[in-house]
């Protein structure tokens, strides 16, 4: 659950970073200390969560199969961590919301609209030194795609988190036992290992 609340300062953190007018000329040591701070409490949430998931994976693991259990524990573990975090990337720009602008514009030379306008992908023509922009369009970002995301993603982990809460607990009383592959071994008098 903690790992789902850290989402909220986090955000926050994002939002702030877009609201700094001025990043050029470098970001105020008090934005610093709050990024330090909010990195700190989600590598913290973080690492005990990957602490207390392998720590359960062991302690379920079957001695009797050495590491191969642990192994696949894990992998699965993993696979699970890393093809949600390559979607969420990848889907930041399909849930941005934009909208296209078109400006037609003369400027003769100006840099500041020459410069706010460069952004633009036009029809740029040249006319006694007077440049002519025809049709300028630019696609504008209204709603940040990871705003979307980190809202979409909060309430799955809240409902998530209500949801299968019982289920966890059960799983974590359940006895060793009941992880246990189930084999007997009988040892032959010549100190072999017979599975039945």
């Amino acid at each position: 659950m903690a790992r789902v609340l850290t989402t909220l300062p986090a955000i926050a953190v994002v939002f702030w970073t877009q609201t700094l007018d001025k990043p050029e000329e470098g970001f105020s040591v008090i934005y610093y200390i709050v990024l330090f701070i909010v990195l700190l409490i989600i590598d913290i949430c973080e690492h005990s969560h990957g602490m207390c998931l392998w720590a359960f994976c062991t302690m379920v693991a079957d001695p009797t199969l050495g590491a191969t259990y642990m192994t696949l524990f894990s992998t699965l573990a993993l696979i699970g961590i890393k093809w949600t975090a390559t979607v969420s990337l990848w889907m930041v720009d399909l849930l941005s919301i934009t909208k296209m602008i078109t400006i037609n514009e003369v400027n003769n030379g100006t840099s500041s609209i020459t410069d706010s306008l460069n952004s633009f992908s036009s029809n740029v023509t040249t006319l006694n030194n007077t440049h002519v922009y025809q049709n300028l369009v630019k696609k504008v970002t209204v709603v940040d795609g990871v705003y979307i995301e980190a809202a979409i993603c909060f309430l799955i982990g809240i409902v998530w988190f209500i949801s299968f809460r019982k289920i966890i607990y059960k799983l974590q009383i359940w006895p060793k036992s009941v992880w246990r592959v189930n084999k007997t071994i009988d040892v032959i008098n010549d100190g072999h290992d017979m599975y039945k």
